[in-house]
Parts: structure tokens; C-alpha cells; sequence
């Protein structure tokens, strides 16, 4: 069997437990969806996706068990036990607990706060701690999908202008709000802290990592934030073991085309993901950039890389640039374009620098280049 096939026996896998993930399911049964050897099969599932098949099953039916209590129906816990597949209502608690950082019982507490995402980076900083923020802004180009994921109509949509911002927030009575410091005047953090407990992230004092930390010790929740990055480190092993197969030791520039500008990424982008968690080489130079950079067409031949990936933004002026550059005679004798090794990926969410985001990313990366060996 080769890689493809594996892929798409797996993915065959994959789709029958999250269709089917009520029942009891064997490796036996998912083996013979995967049309392989069961011992095969828990080889190929482990190194695919960094856990086994009943560990995937254990995930999944937890994180439905989530989506039941973020409703705020007052289920019971054995009902949602059973609902997702669990006949033993310790068994559940156990296994709750060890995916979620905290019992079921805590959860359901906790998901009644009211925590507002005051600024967009907050939201997927949030999610990533398993709160749905009753507030955001509506500006944010992505909130819709957050919406749509989480099963929730109830985000209120923010202003962008302070004083209504601060009178939307009074009328809500949140529990929390949570912000980023280099956002907000000290004068409107007091304003803010007039409302609720406010946290202000320290944005350029910290990494992605501490971030989420910090926002966690604040609202009491380091436990999730701890199961939440042990889980994140796993993964970004095994997906990195995953690229190093298919891409060696490539080096790659990562890219953005906003307005008329072209620039490298900064340290505190989705570039901290490629390079720091999955090891990707970086282009020449990168290493030397703290902060994104403006770069020229002519300048992008100096970086020497093997591979691009390109986020171009969706504004008229964003597209009409890329147009003009991939017209261009110096894109066209970059190295990575002639051998087909050009990627690309949307704007949002991945302009994002936040845990959420970067997870996301973990699953996104390989995609990227499977088919672009």
C-alpha cells in the first residue's frame, strides 16, 4: 500500500469514528473499514496522527460531550455520558479529566461565565482554553466560523468605536474581559477593569505559549492550559516527523501580500510554527528577522528557498499585487517557483497568533505540500 492509499484508508477510518463514535467500536471493525490488518492499521493510525485509533475515539467523544454542555441545557451528566458512547459514569469522568484538564462537573461551571474577547487575538486565545467568548469583536473576519464551530449564537458582536464598546460590555455584565495591553490606553484598561476583572495580555513580553498561560492563570484554568499544551507539543512531533519525510530538509520563506506590500513574516506570526515546532528549515536570513519585514521582488532571489508559502490578502489591492508579481520575470526565476514548490494559504485564520490557530496549523501543514513533493 502506498502513501496515498494509506492516507485515504485512514481518512476512511477517521470518518467512521466520527460518524459512529456512540457505539462501541473495536480495532477490529476499523481496521476492516480501513480495508487493512488490524496491526498494520494501529501502526499506520499511531504514526499518522501521533495516537492511537481508541485514543482518537476517547477525543472525539469528549469533545462532543463539550458541545452538549456549551449548549447550556442542563443535561445530566450519566445522559451525556451515555449519549457519546460512555456506559460507565466514572469511566467518563476519568477520561473527561485527563482530555480536558478538568472534571465535567467544572467544565459546566465554568462554561456559565461570561469571559469577553475585548480584541480578535483574544478569541482564538480563548477557545484554546475551551471558552466561547459571550463577546467579540464583530469586525473580526473570522467570528462567523467560530460561530459555526461552537454551535453558538449567543457571541455578542463588539463595536469598534471605545464608548459604545465600554456601554455593550456594561449592559452584558460579563465575569471577565480579557484584552491585549498594547491595544488599550491605561486610562480605558481602567475603564474596562470598572466592569469586570480585566486581564490585559502582555503582548510583546511574551510568546503564543505564555499568553494563553497567563490569560489561564487569571481565570484559574492552568490545568486546561496545561493538558491543552502537552497535547499540542505531542502533536507537533509527530506532525513534524510527518514534513520531514516529505519535504527533508528544504528551507522555506513564508510570505504576505497585504495592500501593496510584500513582507517576511516576524517572530510572532504562524512562522514560530514552521520553524520552531516543526522544525522546517527557514530561508536564509529568516533567523536574522525579529519583526516582519518589507521586502522587494528583486530582494526574494537572496533568500534562497526551497519552497514559499504565500498568504495573500483578499482586498482588491492585495490580489492586483500578487497578479503583478506572479507576472513577473523575478518570480517567475525564484528557485522554489520553477520547481513548482509554491503553497499558499488564506489570510484567516492563519494571520492569526494565537494557540488555536496554531493547532489548526499542525493539522493544515502537511496538506500543504503532499501533493508538491
Amino acid at each position: 500500500m502506498n502513501e496515498n492509499d494509506s492516507e485515504e484508508a485512514l481518512g476512511y477510518a477517521m470518518a467512521y469514528i466520527e460518524q459512529h463514535y456512540q457505539k462501541d467500536l473495536t480495532i477490529e471493525q476499523l481496521a476492516k473499514v480501513a480495508g487493512i490488518s488490524s496491526r498494520h492499521f494501529m501502526r499506520l493510525f499511531k504514526k499518522r496522527y501521533g495516537y492511537s485509533a481508541i485514543d482518537y475515539l476517547a477525543l472525539y467523544r469528549i469533545e462532543r460531550a463539550q458541545q452538549l454542555m456549551r449548549t447550556g441545557v442542563q443535561y445530566r451528566l450519566r445522559d451525556i455520558a451515555r449519549h457519546v458512547g460512555y456506559h460507565d459514569d466514572m469511566y467518563f469522568r476519568r477520561k473527561f479529566k485527563q482530555i480536558s484538564g478538568i472534571p465535567p462537573a467544572a467544565f459546566v461551571k465554568n462554561g456559565r461565565q461570561k469571559i469577553v474577547a475585548y480584541h480578535s487575538s483574544n478569541i482564538g486565545q480563548l477557545l484554546a482554553l475551551q471558552i466561547t467568548p459571550c463577546a467579540a469583536p464583530a469586525d473580526h473576519p473570522w467570528t462567523d466560523y467560530y460561530q459555526r464551530k461552537y454551535k453558538t449564537n449567543s457571541v455578542l458582536p463588539l463595536s469598534s468605536y471605545e464608548e459604545t464598546k465600554r456601554e455593550e460590555l456594561r449592559l452584558a455584565a460579563p465575569d471577565f474581559i480579557i484584552g491585549v495591553d498594547s491595544l488599550v490606553s491605561a486610562e480605558e484598561q481602567e475603564s474596562l477593569g470598572e466592569i469586570a476583572p480585566a486581564f490585559f495580555v502582555p503582548w510583546m513580553e511574551y510568546d503564543w505559549r505564555k499568553h494563553m498561560s497567563a490569560i489561564a492563570q487569571f481565570l484559574g484554568r492552568t490545568a486546561v492550559a496545561e493538558t491543552w499544551l502537552n497535547h499540542y507539543e505531542r502533536k507537533a512531533r509527530t506532525a513534524s516527523e510527518q514534513i520531514k519525510n516529505v519535504i527533508k530538509d528544504d528551507s522555506l520563506l513564508i510570505l504576505r501580500i497585504c495592500g501593496g506590500r510584500i513582507t517576511v513574516l516576524g517572530s510572532r506570526s504562524i512562522r514560530t510554527v514552521f520553524y520552531d515546532d516543526l522544525l522546517v528549515v527557514p530561508a536564509r536570513g529568516v533567523n536574522e528577522m525579529s519583526d516582519e519585514k518589507q521586502v522587494s521582488p528583486a530582494q526574494l532571489m537572496d533568500f534562497d528557498a526551497d519552497r514559499l508559502l504565500l498568504i495573500v490578502d483578499e482586498d482588491a489591492l492585495s490580489k492586483s499585487s500578487w497578479k503583478s508579481l506572479a507576472d513577473s520575470e523575478l518570480w517567475n526565476n525564484l528557485k522554489a517557483v520553477r520547481n513548482g514548490r509554491v503553497a499558499f494559504l488564506p489570510p484567516y485564520p492563519w494571520v492569526e497568533y494565537t494557540a488555536f490557530t496554531n493547532e489548526l496549523l499542525l493539522d493544515e501543514a502537511l496538506k500543504l505540500w503532499r501533493n508538491c513533493t
